[in-house]
């Protein structure tokens, strides 16, 4: 009996000593778990500008497809002003109710004199571009600014040339190539324009391409100077809305829109926004890293 005892005993603690082994284990196993879950977590957060920016890439191009809808009917100077008043009316309700301050530095009032010129020119030969050439080409071209936005930063803001950022602009560029699918390259079935509006309506998406690098330079700079995001929108639409205005009255343009014109430009506008939001905080972003 005594020794029957014993080799219950030892047994007992055997047992004791594989459950608090397989505890230990379960227990490494748990905190590797949740350091790979923090580890995770880390990479997300870093990642959050690039993420804005893929989140910017897709409202863009949406954008460019509403705004060939309203283009197939109205003139593109008229077009513009309307998108852009919906984003001067947006902007400067939010400039209103967070109680932004105007900026006071004349480097401040100068890199937003910049980005307003490159914003004009931007949406104006965009809406010319999309009378010669369909969106989704329009689209492929201009996303190439993703690509010419390193090269800009390294020349005009001596910033350094990162091997990931460039490695997804290309990605991105590469995505969205397959996504819209542009003529040039896949092909189409419907009747093509002639070889000359190609090529006049390229050249503007070229173009706006650097316009649009420049753009995203210049809100980059407006970063590490402490303008608020909203203040960039409000100067660059107004700039945009009065020019647009000025010459669609100056050439007789005006005419009035129906409401689905109306309402592809309001989508466009919203679209509008929103990416241009993504791409100043994906700037305000990359300052705080």
């Amino acid at each position: 009996m005594s020794l029957s005892k014993r080799e219950k005993t030892v047994t007992d603690l055997q047992n004791d000593t594989q459950d608090k082994s397989n505890g230990s284990q379960r227990t490494g196993e748990d905190s590797s778990s949740r350091e790979w879950s923090l580890h995770l977590l880390t990479k997300v957060k870093q990642s959050k500008g690039i993420i804005l920016a893929m989140i910017s890439t897709i409202l863009f191009s949406w954008k460019y497809i509403l705004l060939e809808k309203v283009t197939e009917s109205l003139n593109p100077l008229q077009s513009a002003a309307m998108v852009m008043s919906l984003i001067l009316i947006g902007s400067s309700l939010l400039i209103t109710v967070k109680r932004i301050p105007p900026p006071k530095l004349p480097a401040q009032y100068f890199w937003l004199a910049v980005s307003s010129v490159c914003q004009m020119t931007y949406v104006c030969l965009l809406m010319f571009s999309l009378l010669y050439i369909p969106a989704g080409n329009v689209s492929a071209l201009l996303n190439t600014s993703l690509i010419l936005v390193g090269p800009f930063e390294w020349l005009i803001l001596k910033e350094p040339l990162r091997r990931l950022t460039f490695v997804f602009a290309c990605t991105s560029f590469i995505g969205v190539v397959f996504i819209v699918r542009p003529s040039f390259l896949f092909g189409s079935t419907t009747a093509e324009t002639s070889e000359e509006n190609v090529y006049l309506g390229s050249g503007m998406a070229i173009v706006t391409a650097f316009a649009l690098a420049l753009l995203y330079t210049a809100i980059r700079k407006q970063s590490q100077l402490n303008i608020y995001i909203f203040i960039t929108m409000f100067t660059g639409a107004i700039v945009t809305f009065s020019t647009t205005t000025v010459l669609c009255s100056i050439l007789g343009h005006w005419q009035i829109p129906s409401i689905n014109e109306w309402m592809y430009a309001a989508i466009s506008g919203c679209c509008y926004f929103a990416a241009q939001c993504c791409c100043t905080w994906h700037s305000h972003w990359k300052k705080q890293q």
